[in-house]
């Protein structure tokens, strides 16, 4: 494969598009970390407020499984992030190569551009498979806690103390 102008053409018109896609990308998972990490904070005030003791074991799961999402969504970021880094090195060489008159084919800067471009279309199908698959994890903490506070009333109701003659 070589670099030649049609090919250079296509890359510095197809790779804005990517880097648009990844900017957005990335303001979007900014909002969910941002969402995710104060609902935490919202969440340990309110179990502080009512006088509950910290969570440990079992207990700490409630602010880990959310915290564990908002890591996971910093990671796909950074992914984002380096090929939206990648698409722009590609329109800049396309377009430097483009711009030299005495361009001539050159195999390594379409082998980067490629890469650049494949890898970049690759991500913004798989970035959102990844997030169809673990969106329903966003919801096991809450699912967790309300089976928890189900559960919690039946185990009063059957000890011995509940009963109001005692016996």
């Amino acid at each position: 494969m070589q670099m030649t102008e049609p090919f250079a053409a296509s890359i510095a018109a197809v790779a804005p598009v990517l880097v648009l896609v990844a900017a957005v990308e990335l303001v979007n998972s900014d909002r969910r970390t941002t969402a995710i990490l104060a609902e935490i904070g919202d969440e340990m005030e309110r179990d502080r407020a009512d006088g509950l003791p910290p969570p440990a074991g079992e207990a700490a799961h409630k602010y880990l499984l959310p915290f564990m999402r908002s890591v996971l969504g910093q990671f796909i970021a950074f992914v984002w992030a380096v090929f939206g880094i990648f698409q722009v090195v590609a329109v800049a060489l396309s377009l430097v190569w483009l711009a030299t008159p005495e361009a001539k084919p050159e195999a390594d800067l379409a082998t980067v551009c490629l890469v650049a471009i494949l890898g970049g279309m690759v991500w913004l199908i798989v970035f959102p498979l990844i997030r169809s698959v673990f969106s329903p994890l966003a919801h096991v903490s809450r699912l967790e806690r309300i089976a928890r506070e189900w559960r919690e009333p039946e185990r009063q109701d059957a000890s011995p103390s509940a009963t109001a003659d005692g016996s």
